[in-house]
């Protein structure tokens, strides 16, 4: 049985792009920048935690933290 991984919701680039403009506000201290950064790359993170866990349950939890 393998694991449904669903695609990121941003490409490799965009993220970059997210992360270059939005890490510096975020590491002052913008809970906007921070919100912006978790948005963009938790689909990420959940897929990848899927992928290891293959609990979707469990997946979800790591991703929230």
């Amino acid at each position: 049985m393998s694991a449904v991984i669903a695609f990121p919701a941003h490409t490799p680039e965009r993220l970059r792009a997210l992360l270059h403009a939005e890490l510096p506000r975020a590491a002052a201290g913008d809970r906007a920048a921070y919100a912006a950064i978790v948005r963009a790359s938790q689909s990420t993170v959940a897929s990848i935690a899927l992928a290891i866990t293959r609990d979707h349950a469990s997946s979800e939890d790591i991703a929230q933290d």
